[in-house]
């Protein structure tokens, strides 16, 4: 896992990312590279989280493969270097082989297949534990709604990751239905239960989303590129998630809640990413979980409130004469947004807009420390905790301005830099080239 920030201001953009990295879920690794430098010559810079490779391919060398390619070259705005790095991966697909490609989407409709069927399983626990055997009929009946719930509900409201021609689906949609019936994936997750054709026909389709709508099962890395265009004056963020690739087809998607726009207005925000829980503490003023938990107990309370008083209006016909239980919901529910509005007003004015007001004014040396102090939250708050420490090693920090452009404060190196001095003219050879 990860912690990583980026404040960003007029004066330009701080980035933080921790240095660990969990291996199967157990051993944690303090050595992990997750920034980097998009271009030696230009303001931008590039934060990898989540899994740290694409089909096999580690993202640094992916990222530096593509600095390479860059070669100095300028963009007018920071979206564009975010279009050419894009780009890059999708033309470049001769490092990901087909048979990669195959294994990451077997993975994906796995993952999906196993949740519909785990779901039908633990009812069918359930109702053995209090003695009972679930009837082969109801059992049948149940993985057929779970199916239609992915079906026909949630997996078409997911957003769309490709943009491509109706041709190029209809090859993708037989190219991805001829993968499951090699495999057996259907016969093999759902042999107890007696499914027809139409709902073979929807497991099939349902493999198809995988590739066509944000899914995003397992095996997910996020992609944060931030910086100055050229003609930018005001730094940029932009966050993708970028699950894999079937058919020579990047799956990708633009996260817009995590982007911020150069614009007119001076760009002021801290955008956290992977584990976000500590900042959005300091944000708002309390923990998230906690939060949540809280909405709920209140929201569980006025819901109990109203069925004690429907039940009493029910016991009690004469009571209806004065109250009706629709006019009492109205009230309840009016109750309950007005906590909610004076709640976010106050989380809003006494929080919130201090933080964001300081760090409009915060010169580079303290949005840099600012980010590396966020990261150092998250990592200590897991050091103290019974979990995994799932944050920690050095942190890497970087600020980008306009006029100083990608700055190094803190990194580190696997080697000692006095035994490496041929890789630092090789660095700084290519880094003229480049401006040459």
């Amino acid at each position: 896992m990860t912690a990583e920030v980026a404040i960003i201001n007029s004066n330009g953009v701080a980035l933080a990312a921790d240095s660990a990295v969990t291996v199967r879920g157990k051993k944690i690794f303090n050595s992990a590279l997750k920034l980097f430098s998009l271009s030696k010559t230009e303001p931008v810079g590039i934060m990898v989280y989540g899994t740290a490779e694409l089909l096999a391919v580690p993202w640094e060398t992916l990222i530096k493969l593509n600095r390479k390619s860059i070669n100095g070259k300028k963009y007018p705005k920071l979206e564009d270097y975010c279009d050419q790095f894009i780009n890059y991966l999708k033309t470049h697909t001769q490092y990901f082989s087909e048979q990669r490609q195959e294994e990451w989407l077997l993975m994906q409709i796995i993952d999906l297949y196993n949740d519909i069927v785990v779901f039908v399983q633990e009812m069918i626990q359930e109702e053995a534990l209090h003695g009972t055997v679930m009837e082969e009929d109801k059992r049948d009946n149940l993985i057929k709604t779970r199916i239609d719930f992915y079906h026909d509900y949630l997996m078409p409201r997911r957003p769309r990751t490709l943009d491509i021609s109706k041709s190029e689906e209809k090859s993708l949609r037989l190219k991805v239905k001829e993968l499951v019936k090699k495999q057996e994936l259907i016969d093999y997750f759902f042999k107890d239960f007696n499914l027809n054709s139409v709902y073979t026909k929807k497991l099939e389709s349902l493999a198809i989303y995988c590739v066509t709508h944000h899914t995003f099962q397992s095996s997910n890395s996020g992609i944060v590129i931030a910086g100055f265009g050229e003609d930018e004056i005001y730094p940029s963020v932009f966050t993708y998630e970028i699950a894999g690739m079937f058919n020579n087809k990047l799956i990708y998607r633009k996260v817009e809640g995590k982007c911020m726009h150069e614009s007119a207005n001076s760009p002021v925000g801290i955008i956290a990413f992977a584990q976000e829980d500590m900042v959005a503490t300091l944000m708002n003023g309390i923990n998230p979980n906690y939060d949540r938990f809280v909405n709920e107990i209140v929201q569980n309370s006025f819901d109990e409130i109203k069925k004690l008083v429907k039940d009493r209006i029910i016991e009690n016909p004469e009571c209806s004469v004065t109250v009706s239980s629709g006019d009492f919901d109205q009230v309840i529910d009016q109750i309950t947004q007005g906590i909610r509005e004076n709640v976010n007003t106050h989380r809003w004015m006494e929080h919130v807009d201090p933080v964001v007001s300081m760090v409009g004014a915060l010169p580079k040396d303290e949005l840099a420390a600012m980010a590396e102090s966020l990261v150092n939250l998250t990592a200590f708050k897991r050091r103290i905790t019974e979990s995994l420490e799932t944050v920690g090693g050095p942190i890497d920090v970087a600020v980008i301005s306009k006029g100083d452009g990608f700055v190094w404060v803190k990194r580190k190196h696997y080697f000692p830099a006095e035994l490496n001095q041929h890789f630092i003219a090789n660095y700084l050879k290519d880094n003229n080239d480049a401006k040459d």
